[in-house]
């Protein structure tokens, strides 16, 4: 590395050089990462509901009542502070067994054994509910209120943009500690930055989701409180890579 910097430093004085001319100073170039670490602050949910009946109605009656309770108490552990996105919708018939499989594509007479037998609807839901704390706890209240396949699929943090400048900086400062030392290892005294590049700049997911929507106000709890569950979900890692040009100083 003197090597390489001696030799710069020679270039520049053979050629005319301009005091005003940054580019023509020697130069040394490092990549400095940083990362920071932020408890989440936003937790997502995500579930389907469904509903059954004997005609198309009854089972979106069923779907409808059961999909108001389930954001009802969720509302409850949200604190109002809460987010709702749905998915698909599907109606589907069902029929009695014995008439064709899932993968059956033929058409059929709904007649005999393949006759109609009732209706099934559901619905996907992705929940975002600030209240971290209490995402596993609404795992449980949603599955009692009826959802189906309820979990908490993410965490998140809500000032990416903070995280994201917490990150350069500590970028920054490695690449500063990083340049001092190549420095006074070849015997130079480093100078001011001369170019910055930022190479990547990422927040990596904590577990596993995304939502948004309309905002929810927290009725009165009128069931017995829901089972508590105590999550501590791993912080949120936010990383910077910087790569930096310093002049050396003359």
């Amino acid at each position: 590395m003197r090597l390489a910097i001696i030799m710069g430093t020679l270039a520049a004085c053979a050629a005319p050089a301009r005091a005003a001319d940054i580019s023509a100073l020697p130069t040394i170039t490092v990549v400095g990462v940083g990362e920071v670490k932020t408890d989440p602050d936003i937790a997502n949910l995500a579930f389907s509901i469904r509903g059954e009946g004997a005609s198309p109605d009854a089972a979106t009656r069923g779907l409808v009542a059961k999909q108001k309770a389930i954001i009802n108490g969720l509302g409850v552990l949200g604190g109002g502070r809460m987010e709702i996105r749905t998915g698909e919708v599907r109606l589907d018939e069902t029929r009695a067994a014995g008439c064709g499989g899932d993968d059956d594509d033929n058409p059929r007479l709904s007649t005999g054994k393949c006759a109609v037998t009732g209706y099934l609807a559901s619905i996907s839901v992705s929940v975002r509910m600030e209240a971290v704390k209490n995402a596993g706890t609404a795992v449980g209240l949603a599955a009692r209120l009826g959802a189906s396949n309820a979990h908490a699929s993410d965490f998140d943090i809500l000032k990416h943009d903070d995280a994201a400048r917490r990150a350069a900086a500590a970028a920054l400062a490695d690449a500063h500690n990083r340049a001092e030392a190549i420095a006074s290892a070849a015997g130079e005294k480093l100078g001011p930055v001369v170019k910055v590049t930022d190479e990547a700049a990422t927040a990596s997911d904590g577990d596993d989701i995304m939502v948004t929507g309309a905002r929810v106000p927290a009725p009165v709890m009128v069931m017995p409180p829901p089972v508590a569950v105590d999550i501590r979900p791993e912080p949120i890692s936010t990383t910077a890579r910087l790569t930096v040009t310093y002049a050396i100083a003359r």
